[in-house]
């Protein structure tokens, strides 16, 4: 058994009364310091607030519901749920002075003793029931038991009683003396351990053994008294005596058992010390004993030492023929272990042995041996001719081929290095294949190639018969120190890593912890498919379904398992040439380990549970975590903190957790046991978290109940929607005033260059055209002092005419580059004008609706627009349409400005009159200066029924 001690100095709690495991896979302690839960790591004092748990704390009982039951020596007990505790203080008809012994049926009802008196059952309502018993309240209870048949078991004034669901109580002819405990076996039967002294004259036990209905079995004697019993699992027996032991009884016949106490194994406990009376198995199958001086575990071993309490040292070991074993000893003794057990020293002072598929052989400082059957033969020299074989050379390695030769590797400082064979009584030497660094390691495959790599990590072949070995090749930069064939194919092993053959290469493993392939000194392939190694961190065991995983995939990391038990733990010692992990002919896997050779096989090792993963609880910016599950927007920490129970390898236990909602994928995170995630924003998450065990095997996930985190007022879709539309609406202003800014620019660029064009024609008229008329004057005065008759005068006079022509031309060019500037209180006026100048003013109406003084807050580019417009309309309907009345309308409205000018003239085609060319301007000019104002023209017209034109600005680009 493998044997764990927690002590005071380890952080255990002391003073253990009673232990119970949780629903979330803790161990629980119910101690003088009060409550406790062990996770197989470490121990963490259990609070609950509002309550004190002191010294009083007598017992537990883990509830089917979940829930923890704590009993204590006076007073109500509390029940714990969620670390929130509930005093269950009220009884019907009954004072409260205690509540002991708690059992729970299968039917959920919770049981227990009221002031050691009355039965009672805890009801729906949380309130103590009294039933009838029968001692009518006067007896004294000692003990209460519900077995798994949903019978109850008492004894009361020292008497055994039974009582089934649907019968009265049944008083047995069965006697218990002084504090005793119950538990139930699987085949339905009943033991009792008791601790009290029988009265004299009585043949009581301190052990009694009974049949499911209360009738007594043959039972081993037991002498001393005992605090404690259990039935494990496996049928087998524990019992904690008061004298401070633990005692085993591994056989289920107990109907036959001899009435021997030397069939109980005792197994001494480490910290029981005064007393020990807490005695649980949990669900990997340990034994838990707690008592005064803190927690102890025992634990079936899977490696077996083949000789227990070994002295520390140098042990090597190599499967023999027929059974046997070949064993080197801490003292460097050569030991024969026969089939039969029987052990046989064969020589002393050696130094290794070689163990190979073929055959094994022994290094001593004489030479070199062959092991066959029970024999040592001795080999000759390989160098008759250097006397004194340790001051040349020495052996540094064997090997035996498939035929029975013997491979050797000596080394010397005045030889160098040889690679030789010893065959039909005769040494050979051959040649390496290459000038590389030292051999290191040598293996003969099944197929009969022999294999070697050297310090430098190279690897060489020799084929059956051959006497060169030809290179394969390197694995790495450090030394190979040996090989093994597995069904997947050839692996080398040696400081740094591991690599397996494939195709005719070399290819390394890669693990997901790097000491796993560090420092391997043996490596062999169990008949399950298993990878069983020796390394820095001792035994480890690779599945044959991770190694086939990494087989296919070359980046994937191998997961292992490392076996660590008692002082088979930690790295052996290395050697050229190791070999330390054998397989006989049995499939058993033996170990070279400091403490001795130890053993297992491979598909008998019990499958390690998956953990328990329990969320214990979530803060919320360190305050526990509101019931309604919504936060409040502004969530800076969201923490939960967690925890996984796998009592089988505590340290090869990591967690993956992921919150849905914010991660798209599993977080690997060790073995950190909180997570922590900061400034979380508005929607819905639920936390996830799953653990793996050292095998790499996953728990299904465990969740936190779904939360919301609300969204701030400016996340929420109304604030949103109103910004939204918020920024549109400003950006349709920016919009409209950078189009607004570019109008006025326009504007004023084409005012400026306007004002440049009037400079320029006053300019012209005030010098060039007044100068020119001067010298017309000049000339006609002159013209008139030459005769009528002369020559000259006639032409004289036609160049008058010329110039006259030239200077009108002139004054029109310039009254064109002036141009013709109208603001808007002067367009009722010109276009009144128009019609005077076109000699029809008396058919001109102007009708201006709307304040006449409207005229002010017309743009002026706007005024000149419309004028032109309505003059052309004006010449047309007087010119062409020939019109007796033309009605010019004005109207000023809030929202929109209109000009109307309407005839009762002749109408026209519209389609026709739309055409342009070059002797008229017509209808087409008017639309292209409507819509360089913006606005729109609306032409209505018929042959025969006059003619309307009509223009529309909107108010922000008709005013001002």
């Amino acid at each position: 058994m493998q044997h764990d001690t927690w002590a005071g100095h380890d952080g255990a709690p002391l003073g253990v009364r009673a232990l119970a495991l949780g629903h979330d896979g803790l161990l629980y302690l119910a101690t003088f310091q009060g409550l406790f839960h062990f996770d197989g790591s470490s121990f963490e004092h259990v609070t609950v607030p509002g309550v004190v748990l002191g010294s009083s704390l007598l017992d537990l009982l883990s509830t089917q519901q979940g829930d923890m039951l704590l009993i204590f020596a006076h007073g109500a007990p509390i029940l714990l749920h969620r670390r929130q505790g509930e005093y269950l203080g009220r009884v019907e008809g009954a004072d409260l002075e205690s509540i002991k012994y708690p059992q729970q049926s299968p039917d959920g009802t919770i049981w227990a003793v009221l002031n050691e008196r009355l039965l009672v059952f805890l009801g729906p309502d949380l309130v103590w029931h009294v039933v009838a018993d029968p001692g009518n309240g006067r007896a004294h209870v000692t003990q209460l038991f519900a077995d798994t048949s949903g019978v109850l078991w008492t004894v009361e004034d020292d008497r055994v009683y039974r009582r089934s669901p649907e019968a009265a109580y049944q008083a047995l002819d069965v006697f218990v003396y002084g504090p005793c405990k119950f538990t139930g076996g699987a085949d339905g039967s009943l033991w009792i351990a008791s601790s009290g002294p029988a009265p004299k004259d009585t043949a009581a036990q301190h052990l009694l053994h009974l049949d499911a209905s209360g009738h007594v079995l043959p039972t081993p004697s037991v002498r001393e008294p005992l605090s404690a019993p259990l039935v494990t699992r496996d049928g087998s027996l524990w019992l904690l005596t008061s004298g401070f032991e633990l005692m085993h009884l591994p056989t289920p016949a107990f109907q036959s058992f001899p009435e021997r106490p030397e069939e109980m194994v005792p197994l001494r406990t480490a910290v029981g010390l005064y007393t020990a009376n807490a005695l649980l198995q949990s669900s990997d199958g340990s034994i838990w004993v707690g008592g005064m001086g803190g927690l102890e575990r025992f634990k079936t071993s899977t490696l077996i030492p083949l000789f227990p309490h070994a002295t520390p040292g140098s042990w090597e070991f190599c499967p023999g023929k027929n059974g046997g074993q070949w064993i080197i000893d801490a003292h460097s003794n050569l030991l024969l272990r026969h089939s039969d057990g029987l052990i046989e020293k064969k020589e002393t002072q050696v130094e290794d042995l070689d163990c190979s598929p073929f055959g094994n052989q022994l290094r001593k400082s004489t030479g070199l041996a062959m092991l066959e059957d029970d024999h040592v033969t001795m080999l000759p020299p390989p160098f008759p001719d250097k006397p004194g074989l340790g001051n040349h050379y020495i052996f540094t390695g064997s090997g035996r081929t498939a035929d029975g030769s013997v491979l050797a590797v000596v080394a010397g400082a005045a030889l160098g290095r040889y690679l030789l064979r010893y065959q039909h009584y005769r040494w050979q030497q051959l040649n390496p294949g290459w000038q590389g660094a030292e051999l290191s390691g040598i293996y003969t495959a099944r197929s009969g190639e022999t294999y070697f790599g050297d310090r430098a990590g190279a690897v060489g072949v020799l084929d059956p018969g051959a006497a060169r070995v030809r290179s394969l090749g390197s694995v790495g930069s450090n030394a190979i120190l040996g090989f093994t064939e597995t069904r997947l194919g050839l692996l080398a092993y040696g400081v740094s890593n591991i690599a397996v053959r494939t195709n005719g290469s070399f290819h390394q493993l890669r693990f997901a912890d790097p000491n796993d392939a560090t420092m391997v000194t043996g490596l062999v392939e169990a008949d399950d498919g298993d990878l069983w190694l020796n390394c820095i961190k001792g035994v480890v065991r690779i599945r044959a379904e991770e190694f086939q995983q990494a087989l296919s995939d070359p980046t994937h990391r191998l997961l292992t398992n490392n076996i660590a038990e008692g002082d088979y733990t930690g790295p052996t010692q290395m050697n050229l040439f190791s070999e330390t992990v054998h397989k006989d002919a049995n499939g058993r896997i033996w170990f070279d380990t400091p403490n001795g050779i130890v053993s297992l096989v491979s598909q008998d090792i019990r499958p390690f549970e998956l953990p328990t993963v329990t969320i214990k609880d979530a803060l919320v910016d360190g305050s526990p975590f509101p019931q309604n599950r919504s936060l409040a927007p502004g969530v800076n920490v969201f923490s939960v903190h967690y925890v996984g129970v796998d009592f089988s390898d505590p340290s090869g236990l990591s967690y993956a957790y992921r919150l849905d909602g914010y991660d798209n994928d599993w977080q690997l995170v060790g073995q950190r046991t909180e997570a922590v995630y900061t400034h979380l924003r508005a929607g819905r998450y639920t936390f996830s978290l799953k653990a793996r065990n050292a095998f790499g095997n996953w728990t299904r996930p465990v969740s936190f109940d779904t939360f919301t985190v609300q969204p701030h007022y400016y996340e929420r879709g109304w604030f949103i929607a109103l910004v939204t539309l918020l920024l549109i609406a400003l950006f349709t202003l920016a919009i409209r005033q950078r189009l607004r800014m570019a109008a006025d620019r326009i504007r004023r660029n084409a005012e400026e260059r306007a004002d440049e064009r009037i400079t320029i024609a006053r300019d012209l008229h005030d010098t060039l055209l007044q100068g020119i008329q001067g010298l017309l004057f000049s000339f006609h005065v002159a013209i008139e002092g030459v005769p009528d008759r002369h020559p000259s005068r006639r032409a004289l006079e036609r160049a008058l005419t010329s110039a006259e022509k030239l200077i009108v031309e002139g004054r029109d060019r310039v009254k064109g580059l002036r141009g013709q500037a109208i603001t808007g209180d002067e367009l009722s006026r010109l276009l009144t004008n128009v019609a005077e100048d076109l000699g029809s003013g008396r058919l001109l109406h102007l009708d201006v609706i709307g304040d006449p003084m409207s005229n002010n807050n017309l743009r002026d580019s706007v005024a000149a627009e419309l004028f032109l417009i309505a003059r052309e309309a004006i010449v047309n309907a007087v010119r062409h349409a020939q019109a007796s009345r033309i009605t010019v309308r004005l109207r000023f409205a809030f929202s929109d400005f209109t000009l109307d000018c309407e005839d009762d003239g002749v109408g026209f085609t519209p389609p026709a009159a739309f055409s342009n060319n070059q002797t008229r301007w017509g209808l087409p000019g008017m639309q292209e200066r409507v819509a360089k104002l913006p606005g729109t023209l609306e032409v209505r017209t018929a042959p025969g029924e006059g003619t309307l034109v009509r223009v529309t600005l909107k108010a922000r680009d008709a005013y001002r």
